[in-house]
């Protein structure tokens, strides 16, 4: 790959916080115009992955479709197991994650939102994230059949195990293939789906020796702060391309090392409930949202600026890496 990619992934999403039951709302989606209007400010190419409820009501869907037809964005999809039909499944935690449930239900939710969201929006999505990053090999098989091209719900260097969901820990942090039966490919093949890994890595090289450092910090005796310790001394510390936790110097921090080694694609990712304070755990004030803002503007600022970095979108990468 000759380029550098930014990719900007927003679970766009209801405002309830994970699984739920009942009535859902779509309040988040009226600040989409001010994120937008800083996207524009710096030429930043954002993929909206949207969930079953967002293309459900009317307001929410103006607000994109107008975005999406003015250029500006990818409209992708987000899948909540819960919220998206047919639900026929217990609600439990275990059922939250997407791959846990049986192939022919997982099927029959990505044909459904699929579809659906193509009528709201008049363009069939490519790109698809799953919720919870409960990605499962089943759930790759019932993509590759629905006709998506791009998969982005691997977490490098991540266990969601503690949440009854996939173990990323193994998983490239660059992006890569993988066929319908699960298999990571070197190449692209027909029956193969392109997955970006969300940036998640280290403030330091080589990143796989530093997770195995990780892990022995993690079994230490809890009373040791072994692992804390050993981030705030910059001896491990984990990154996340993800401003609702992460400082903008973090970001920075992590995406030089990223493009020091000659990384192809870096993928920022948040949630679109984060930009009204108490919908999610990461904003609980307007001053938190204020920050989270300039974050992302003192990033977009310092990578754009001083780096050869291409703002595009989920599937347009996509089509660029199957090109090469």
């Amino acid at each position: 790959m000759h380029k550098t990619y930014l990719v900007v992934t927003i679970d766009t999403e209801e405002d309830q916080w994970g699984p739920h039951d009942g009535e859902t709302s779509v309040i988040n989606l009226s600040s989409i115009p001010r994120l937008q209007s800083l996207f524009d400010s710096y030429g930043v190419m954002p993929t909206y992955l949207v969930s079953y409820p967002v293309a459900s009501d009317n307001g929410s869907s103006a607000i994109l479709r107008g975005i999406l037809n003015s250029g500006r964005c990818e409209i992708g999809t987000h899948l909540h197991p819960w919220n998206t039909p047919p639900v026929r499944e217990e609600a439990t935690s275990r059922n939250s994650m997407l791959g846990n449930l049986p192939y022919e239900l997982q099927y029959e939710k990505v044909v459904s939102i699929t579809e659906f969201l193509t009528s709201r929006f008049g363009a069939r999505p490519t790109s698809f994230r799953t919720g919870r990053w409960g990605l499962g090999k089943e759930t790759i098989k019932a993509l590759i059949s629905c006709g998506y091209l791009v998969d982005s719900s691997v977490t490098p260097f991540i266990s969601w195990e503690a949440y009854e969901g996939p173990s990323f820990v193994s998983a490239p942090f660059e992006p890569y293939f993988i066929d319908s039966a699960g298999k990571i490919l070197v190449e692209s093949k027909n029956d193969a789906i392109l997955e970006i890994p969300a940036t998640v890595g280290y403030s330091r090289w080589p990143f796989k020796r530093l997770r195995l450092a990780e892990r022995i910090l993690e079994r230490m005796p809890s009373c040791l702060h072994a692992a804390g310790l050993a981030s705030r001394l910059n001896i491990v510390r984990k990154i996340w391309l993800e401003p609702e936790m992460e400082t903008s110097r973090n970001m920075d921090l992590l995406s030089r090392v990223l493009l020091g080694r000659g990384v192809g694609v870096l993928n920022m990712f948040f949630h679109s409930n984060s930009l009204v304070p108490g919908f999610t755990p990461f904003i609980k004030s307007e001053t938190d949202l204020d920050e989270f803002y300039r974050r992302l503007s003192t990033f977009f600022r310092g990578l754009l600026a001083h780096a050869e970095v291409t703002s595009t979108t989920l599937s347009r990468v996509g089509e660029s890496i199957r090109e090469d």
